[in-house]
């Protein structure tokens, strides 16, 4: 895979994300974390984390869907006040696990 952008890399997690294409948005965040070094925390395992914790709800695996949406959250609160898409997927992932989304 080329290396893209950070913009290039979310517009694409965006479209899977709000098609609901949980699976394809993970796939398309792990390859970035690899490509980027495998860093614990950053904001591509991050984002990662937060497509897993989608799938894991929207399957019905609430519990998987918790435990792995609060390692997201951890991984995500300082890149989510440096970048607006960030906060964008935090809000969106909120809202689907209040049941509002």
């Amino acid at each position: 895979m080329s290396r893209l952008s950070f913009e290039q890399n979310i517009a694409r997690f965006r479209v899977e994300i709000h098609a609901g294409r949980f699976f394809e948005a993970h796939e398309i965040m792990e390859a970035v974390w690899i490509e980027n070094g495998r860093r614990r925390g950053d904001v591509w395992q991050g984002l990662t984390q937060l497509a897993v914790a989608l799938m894991h709800a929207s399957r019905g695996n609430h519990a998987g869907a918790a435990r792995v949406y609060a390692k997201a959250l951890k991984n995500l609160e300082q890149p989510a006040r440096e970048f607006p898409a960030v906060a964008e997927f935090l809000a969106f992932a909120g809202r689907v696990f209040t049941g509002v989304g």
